[in-house]
């Protein structure tokens, strides 16, 4: 891509220049530009040039520019925008080749309820996955910005941020005081050594163990979830996480937490390792208690893809009345995803079943039903279901 650039003339005036290791900055940590002489109404011709080096470029992307001849207080501030939109678009030309940054997302929209959240007997409504904390339908909405730059001798400089939850009605977290980029907020380095990260961002045990829970960790109907046996944990905040390479279907990973960096935490660990050969994959992770009252969490599991089905099961204990397994089939019928999914708590001996159905409608576009069952420690049985559609970009 060629650098583009903009020349302001006026009697002889041209516009300043701000060098990229400028201090001078704005308000808005943008360089700070002045325009001698634009701050007022005047008659005296006015040339604004866009140049590059091909100049049917320019007159393509800016064509009434070049028929400006006078400029008034109405237009000043049209002139500054898009000569700061110029500059840009050089600064991100210049930076290309290096750069790879990707605006992603995730839209999930649909009708259900979730009588977990909302109370048994609770009513059906539209939804976003956002609403009510994340908890219905299948997928959480959010949007994300990710990068990776290429800083030279075999490393590459790698960030993610991705928002909380947007709701129906358009709040980014429903709880109030929910941080804004609260699923990922990481910042790492990547090489030949593997990849190190910093910041917020899923748990050891929820990167080893997600793809073992055949409908993505539903947000309302995970079964293993709804009795307290979900093979993963949550977040974490200020966690250093190592990502060695992947070696002959192996792929290790451990994190470290420093006491302090979440409410009454202690300094944990986690270690996680998954291993795939064929139509075999397995999974490990464990992480040391949290909190002082808290207790140790392990969980295995393992799937094996038949080609026409699959099958897997998952254990976790994470401490009394948080120990149990999960088991999984699916099928495709006609690129139509059939799955069953059910567990079980082995100490409050609560039990959970979870079906649901979906296939790829358009590029990027799924569509879902969903639908579970399971009963509380104080037997209460409880629904939630879902159809929607998801849009991944």
């Amino acid at each position: 891509m060629r650098s583009v650039g903009v020349v302001a003339v006026y009697a002889g005036w041209t516009a300043p220049r701000v060098s990229p290791g400028s201090n001078r900055r704005g308000g808005d940590g943008a360089p700070s530009l002045n325009f001698p002489g634009l701050t007022r109404d005047f008659d005296a011709t006015f040339v604004f040039r866009v140049y590059a080096e091909s100049v049917p470029f320019a007159r393509q992307v800016f064509p009434f520019l070049f028929n400006l001849k006078r400029v008034n207080a109405m237009n000043i501030k049209l002139l500054k925008s898009v000569t700061l939109v110029a500059g840009a678009v050089a600064a991100m030309a210049s930076t290309s080749a290096l750069a790879q940054t990707t605006i992603y997302g995730l839209i999930d929209i649909g009708y259900g309820v979730n009588e977990g959240v909302t109370g048994k007997g609770s009513k059906a409504d539209f939804h976003s996955g956002g609403d009510n904390d994340s908890s219905e339908l299948n997928s959480t909405t959010r949007v994300g910005v990710k990068g990776s730059y290429d800083l030279g001798s075999g490393l590459k400089g790698n960030f993610k941020f991705e928002t909380a939850g947007i709701t129906s009605d358009g709040k980014v977290g429903s709880v109030d005081g929910t941080r804004f980029f609260n699923r990922q907020a990481w910042a790492g380095l990547s090489g030949g050594f593997g990849e190190v990260r910093l910041g917020r961002m899923d748990s050891i045990a929820f990167q080893t163990m997600i793809d073992f829970d055949f409908n993505g960790a539903s947000n309302s109907t995970m079964a293993t979830g709804n009795v307290g046996v979900a093979p993963i944990t949550g977040r974490l905040n200020k966690t250093l996480q190592y990502f060695a390479p992947a070696m002959g279907g192996v792929q290790f990973r451990a994190g470290v937490q420093m006491k302090g960096d979440d409410a009454a935490a202690k300094d944990n660990v986690g270690v996680g390792l998954n291993y795939s050969a064929g139509p075999l994959s397995l999974g490990a992770a464990y992480e040391t208690k949290r909190t002082p009252t808290g207790n140790d969490f392990t969980t295995v599991g393992a799937v094996y893809n038949f080609g026409a089905f699959k099958l897997g099961a998952t254990y976790a204990d994470g401490g009394k009345n948080a120990t149990g397994y999960g088991l999984s089939a699916e099928t495709k019928v006609n690129g139509i995803a059939l799955g069953v999914q059910y567990a079980e708590n082995s100490d409050t001996k609560k039990k959970a079943t979870e079906v649901y159905a979906n296939k790829e409608l358009l590029k990027n576009l799924y569509g879902y039903v969903q639908f579970g069952s399971w009963k509380t420690p104080a037997n209460q049985s409880l629904q939630a279901y879902g159809v929607g559609a998801i849009l991944v970009f």
